[in-house]
């Protein structure tokens, strides 16, 4: 990924890298998706559709630093169908209708499709290098 800096500066005055924008968003959108399972599993209805907004918009806006290049795509597009698998399975189990629980089993499978052609867009290692490095979610240097 580029090192290049991109347009933009934070509060501080600093301009960040698009590896570290998107570190921090992929970031960002790990802890909303967090927090929105954990509203699920401790039944705080509410607060967990609450955090769908933030959970999908964040995740989505990971594609604005994503390589530019098919398997970073694929990978990206992988974690958002398993963000949808997740919001989908989560409103059905919430009391929505059934129809929830097909479109969260169509984002499974597109999930396995992504990560497919992500496995045929490069070259074993480094595919597994950038697969392995974008599904473990919360960074920590």
């Amino acid at each position: 990924m580029s090192k290049k800096r991109v347009l933009g500066e934070d509060l501080r005055g600093v301009s960040h890298t698009r590896d570290e924008r998107l570190a921090l968003a992929e970031t960002f959108g790990s802890v909303c998706w967090f927090f929105m399972d954990a509203a699920w599993m401790v039944d705080w209805t509410t607060v967990a559709r609450l955090l769908v907004v933030p959970t999908v918009l964040v995740n989505l806006a990971v594609f604005v630093w994503t390589e530019r290049r098919l398997a970073h795509f694929a990978v990206t597009a992988a974690v958002n169908a398993w963000v949808g698998m997740n919001v989908t399975w989560m409103i059905e189990d919430l009391g929505g209708s059934p129809i929830f629980g097909v479109v969260a089993r169509v984002f499974g499978v597109a999930g396995v499709v992504l990560i497919g052609m992500a496995l045929v867009a490069s070259p074993w290692r480094e595919t597994a290098r950038i697969a392995l490095r974008r599904f473990r979610r919360l960074r920590v240097r």
